[in-house]
C-alpha cells in the first residue's frame, strides 16, 4: 500500500471530513481540540510528520519480525509516536487481502488516554499520508482503500471484541487497569489471521506483563515474542536535565520504572509481602481428607470470580492454605458459572463464602448444591479480610514457608492481580485506606476465603506433609496463559 494508491488530494480529504462531522456522545469539546491540533500538525508540516527520524530503539522495534513485539521503555522515550508507523507497515503488508478482512485494532487502557494521546498520534501520521477519514462517532479510521483501523479502550471491553484483525497495537498496556484478560482477548482477535501485535508501555507493576511475557522471554521459554526496552534518554529529544533531576529526587523504584523502563515493585501495593519465590509452589495431589473451601465474588459485566483453597488440617501455624484453582469469567449465565465452578473444585467443598450483598445469587448457588454462605459483612470487614490474607502471606509455618501458598501454573489471574492490587490514592496522589476497584476480583474472593476459614470451626488432624509432589489431581481445570 503506497501513498499514491491510498492518498486523495488534501483538499478532497478536507472536504470529505467536513461532510462527515458525526461526533459520538462521549466526544467532548476538549477531545475535539486535541484532535484538531493533531490534524493541523499534519496539514502544516506533513513532510516533517512523515519523515520524523526514529532513534535506535524504535528502529529495532520496527524491524522486529516476531509475531508479538513489546516495547517496554521509559516515559518520553517515543513509544506512542512510533506505533502508527508500525501499524502503517502492517496495513501495507495486507493490502492485497480481501478488503472486508482488512481490519486493524488500536486500544489504550482508558477512553481518556485513547483520545488524548494514542489517537492523536495516529491522526498526525495518517492525515499527513492522506490515507482516509476518521469517523468520530464510530472511533474508526476508514482508509481510502476500504481498510479500517478500529480504536477501543480497556474500560470499554466490548470495543475489543467482535472483529478478527490483521494487526493490533495496545498502548500503555502495562497500566494497573489492564488485566490478563485484555491480553487474552486481543490474542483471540488476532488468532484467525495469525495477526501481529505491538504492545507499548512504561512498566507500572509486576503483573501479567512481567510474569507472562517478560520473564518467559528472559528465561528463553517464549516463542514468537520480542521484548525491547530502552530508557527515556534513548530519545535524543528527551531533556537530559529532567532525567537527572528525576534520578536525584524520585524514589529509586519510581525512577527505574518510569525513566529506565525496568520492572521494580512499586510502593502502595496491598500485599507487598508477596514473593513469588516463597509463595508459589509446585502442585501436588491434594490429600482426600484435606477440606476444600472457596471464596466467591459475583458479577455480570464485572467478572464472576472464585478462588479455591485446600487446607492442611494440622494446628496453627501448620494450617497452611493452598490455593489450587481459580475461576474468573464475565457475561455468562449462572448455570454456566456453576458448571465450571463445580468442575474446578475437583472434589466436595466444605464451605464457600461470598459477597454478602448478593443474597439472591447466594440462594441460587445453594439451590444448585453448593455449600455457599454470606461472607463477613459490616464496617471494617474489607480491612479485616485484607489483614487476614496479609497475615497468612507474612507468617511462616514450621517448614519455613508462608501459611498461604499458590499452586504454580494454575492461578495466572491471581498472580496478575496480587501484583496490581494497591491502595487507592487521593487527588494529591497520597495513598488512602481503601483498595483500588480494579485488579480486585480474585483478591476479593481471597478475602472471603481467608476470613471464612479463620471463622469456621474445624477439628485438626495430625498429618504428615506430602513427600515428593505428585501430578495435580485429575479433574482440575483452569485457563492457562
Amino acid at each position: 500500500m503506497t501513498i499514491e494508491t491510498l492518498g486523495p488530494a488534501w483538499t478532497e480529504y478536507l472536504a470529505q471530513l467536513a461532510e462527515d462531522e458525526r461526533v459520538g456522545p462521549e466526544w467532548t469539546e476538549r477531545d475535539e481540540v486535541v484532535l484538531r491540533e493533531a490534524e493541523r500538525d499534519a496539514e502544516r508540516e506533513p513532510e516533517m510528520v512523515i519523515r520524523l527520524a526514529l532513534h535506535v530503539g524504535q528502529i529495532v522495534a520496527l524491524h522486529a519480525r516476531e509475531p508479538h513485539v513489546f516495547v517496554v521503555a521509559g516515559t518520553g522515550a517515543g513509544k506512542t509516536i512510533f506505533a502508527p508507523r508500525w501499524m502503517y507497515r502492517e496495513i501495507e503488508r495486507h493490502q492485497s487481502e480481501p478488503i472486508e478482512s482488512q481490519n486493524y485494532l488500536v486500544f489504550a487502557p482508558s477512553y481518556k488516554v485513547l483520545k488524548r494521546a494514542t489517537l492523536p498520534a495516529y491522526i498526525r501520521l495518517f492525515h499527513a499520508l492522506q490515507l482516509g477519514t476518521f469517523k468520530r462517532g464510530d472511533l474508526v479510521y476508514e482508509l481510502r482503500s476500504g481498510a479500517k483501523v478500529w480504536f477501543g479502550s480497556c474500560d470499554n471491553p466490548e470495543s475489543l471484541e467482535g472483529l478478527h484483525v490483521r494487526a493490533a497495537h495496545g498502548d500503555e498496556i502495562g497500566q494497573n487497569s489492564v488485566s490478563l484478560e485484555v491480553w487474552e482477548t486481543v490474542r483471540r482477535r488476532l488468532a484467525f489471521f495469525g495477526g501481529r501485535f505491538l504492545g507499548t508501555t512504561t512498566p507500572y507493576n509486576l503483573g501479567w506483563l512481567k510474569q507472562a511475557v517478560v520473564d518467559p522471554v528472559r528465561r528463553g521459554e517464549a516463542k514468537g515474542i520480542r521484548v525491547i526496552g530502552f530508557p527515556s534518554t534513548a530519545n535524543p529529544m528527551y531533556p537530559r536535565e529532567a532525567f537527572e533531576t528525576a534520578r536525584a529526587t524520585l524514589p529509586r523504584w519510581r525512577f527505574r520504572m518510569f525513566h529506565l523502563g525496568e520492572f521494580e515493585r512499586p510502593e502502595g501495593l496491598i500485599y507487598d509481602v508477596f514473593d513469588e519465590g516463597r509463595h508459589v509452589v509446585p502442585p501436588f495431589a491434594i490429600p482426600v481428607k484435606w477440606p476444600r473451601y472457596a471464596g466467591q465474588d459475583f458479577g455480570l459485566k464485572h467478572p464472576t470470580g472464585t478462588v479455591f483453597g485446600a487446607l492442611d488440617p494440622r494446628p496453627y501455624p501448620d494450617d497452611v492454605l493452598y490455593l489450587y484453582a481459580e475461576y474468573r469469567r464475565s457475561e455468562r449465565a449462572t448455570s454456566d458459572h456453576l458448571a465450571d465452578i463445580k468442575r474446578l473444585a475437583a472434589g466436595p467443598l466444605r464451605r464457600m463464602w461470598a459477597d454478602p450483598r448478593s443474597v439472591q445469587l447466594i440462594a441460587d448457588y445453594r439451590a444448585a448444591g453448593l455449600p455457599i454462605e454470606k461472607g463477613a459483612a459490616g464496617p471494617g470487614e474489607v480491612k479485616a479480610g485484607i489483614q487476614e490474607v496479609y497475615t497468612r502471606l507474612a507468617e511462616d509455618a514450621s517448614d519455613g514457608l508462608p501459611r498461604l501458598r499458590i499452586f504454580r501454573g494454575l492461578l495466572p489471574g491471581w498472580l496478575d492481580e496480587v501484583e496490581r492490587y494497591e491502595w487507592a490514592r487521593d487527588a494529591a496522589g497520597n495513598a488512602t485506606d481503601r483498595p483500588v476497584e480494579y485488579a480486585d476480583d480474585l483478591m476479593d474472593c481471597t478475602r472471603y476465603l481467608c476470613l471464612g476459614v479463620k471463622a469456621h470451626p474445624r477439628r485438626a488432624l495430625p498429618r504428615e506433609r506430602p513427600g515428593a509432589p505428585e501430578p495435580i489431581a485429575a479433574g482440575i481445570w483452569t485457563r492457562r496463559f
